[in-house]
């Protein structure tokens, strides 16, 4: 799923993914910034989720309106 989220940074949406990843019991496997743009992944085990369990991808890269288009990919592990 990809939306745009006006008046956002991508640091402050991967940090409410974050929050709301570390809430449902996700830990991060990887974070990463190439200028302005974040990629997160989380998982139930801290690494890739692939078929062992849930976990989720958000990257969030600025538009060129000041906010930023976010794209987010989550797997239950089944």
């Amino acid at each position: 799923m990809a939306m745009a989220v006006p008046n956002a940074d991508s640091a402050a949406i991967i940090a409410f993914y974050k929050s709301k990843g570390e809430a449902a019991g996700l830990k991060a496997g990887m974070e990463t910034a190439s200028g302005p743009a974040r990629i997160m992944i989380m998982s139930q085990g801290g690494a890739t989720a692939g078929n062992e369990g849930r976990g989720m991808q958000v990257t969030a890269a600025p538009d060129d309106e000041g906010g930023s288009i976010v794209t987010l990919v989550y797997t239950d592990g089944q």
